[in-house]
């Protein structure tokens, strides 16, 4: 029987529970790292270890820079680990919430990411404060255009980054939203899946059925008795999320999360909540008109 390694932990072999009972117990085969010299490290375990020298075969492998403990990293830290493990593996991680998904420091991590998409949205004059006059007639202290932020490469990443761990925990089978606002939006999450090992898919809600083609309401990846998420940029009173959540309920979807990049609380909450909708945003305006980053979304 071989136990395979690599020299890196190799290195610390002597630091494991029993190491001499593994020695006696089987061959080891010990593949090449970058950044581990052979000699050195064989040395080191051969004075410690009487019968390891007849029992490890040195194997050559491509010098791929990929360990356990740099993929743990990139998960805490919300980076992407597809390629260096099986679309498989990568799946089951954040499906089972490992190596902190689910945990304290991703959840500081996605405050943090929210925090910056809200600087950037200030920085790209997709918030803007001063005294508004919005389309409906009411006076407002901050101005939002969303898809300033959405359409904005680092923004796209940000909002992906920060919505996918709310779509990951309603185990969603896609997203969608209503056109336009939402199109960058669906696009930013079902990219960032893709790359997190699971892709979501995507569809669009139109304003109204076109006349031409298939006549559909709903465009893009989507089927009957899917569990599906809705999302807009910003909720005002909430219209265009419901429209969006008839349309997909009319075409047979389960709605299991509502989420808005911006909460402008002027009612849209209260009535998605008591109609018995899951609704979560990432940023919200607080009672003096100021746009603030939710502590805890979801």
């Amino acid at each position: 029987m071989y136990f395979i390694l690599g020299l890196d932990t190799l290195a610390n072999f002597h630091q494991w529970k029993d190491p001499e009972d593994i020695v006696d117990l089987c061959e080891f085969a010990v593949s090449n790292r970058p950044g581990f010299g052979n000699t050195k490290i064989l040395d080191e375990q051969l004075m410690r270890f009487e019968n390891i020298g007849s029992r490890i075969t040195l194997v050559n492998i491509p010098m791929l820079d990929i360990s356990g403990t740099s993929i743990r990293e990139l998960v805490r830290h919300g980076s992407s680990i597809r390629y260096r493990v099986p679309d498989e593996v990568g799946e089951y991680i954040h499906s089972k919430g490992l190596y902190g998904i689910n945990g304290q420091q991703p959840s500081s991590n996605q405050f943090t990411v929210v925090q910056r998409l809200l600087e950037l949205a200030v920085e790209l004059g997709a918030l803007k404060y001063g005294d508004f006059t919005l389309s409906s007639g009411k006076k407002s202290s901050y101005y939002f255009d969303g898809r300033l932020l959405s359409l904005n490469p680092e923004g796209a990443d940000l909002i992906g980054r920060s919505l996918l761990p709310l779509i990951r925990d309603s185990s969603v089978d896609a997203i969608g939203g209503p056109t336009l606002a939402a199109d960058p939006i669906v696009t930013a999450v079902t990219l960032a899946s893709y790359s997190q090992g699971r892709g979501i898919s995507g569809f669009i809600v139109r304003k109204e059925t076109k006349e031409h083609g298939t006549a559909q309401l709903i465009e893009g990846h989507i089927t009957p008795g899917s569990r599906v998420a809705i999302v807009d940029d910003t909720c005002t009173t909430g219209g265009s999320l419901f429209h969006a959540i008839e349309a997909a309920e009319s075409y047979g979807c389960e709605v299991v999360k509502v989420i808005a990049v911006l909460d402008r609380r002027e009612g849209g909450t209260e009535e998605l909540t008591r109609r018995g909708y899951d609704f979560v945003s990432l940023m919200a305006a607080n009672s003096e008109g100021q746009i603030e980053v939710v502590s805890r979304p979801g």
